[in-house]
């Protein structure tokens, strides 16, 4: 599977959510349920989401880089991902998203 594959995948995003801790100013995160090392942070909830998309190619490109495949999202059909078998296979791939999902872009 591709960087542009994964990318497109219906990643189960959670947040922004504000967090504030002791002693520090809130800030925004959001994270990914499949992936539980990755999460974005902002100190506005337009910053957390407008790092969405990078981060998430970062974290992704990083786990390819070193030879490792994330898990696929949970509970999520992922069966349009085709794998190119011959030369006639498609070069990209359609985004699908389920209904009434949200689409961060950064």
């Amino acid at each position: 599977m591709t960087l542009a594959d994964m990318m497109h995948l219906p990643w189960g995003w959670e947040g922004p959510l504000e967090v504030r801790e002791p002693g520090e100013d809130p800030h925004f995160e959001i994270r990914v349920r499949e992936l539980g090392d990755f999460f974005v942070a902002g100190t506005t909830r337009e910053e957390a989401l407008a790092n969405c998309a990078p981060a998430l190619r970062a974290f992704l490109q990083s786990c390819l880089d070193s030879g490792e495949e994330p898990p696929l999202p949970a509970n999520r059909d992922v069966s349009w991902i085709v794998q190119p078998q011959s030369i006639h296979a498609p070069k990209t791939l359609p985004r699908l998203r389920a209904p009434n999902e949200q689409i961060l872009t950064a």
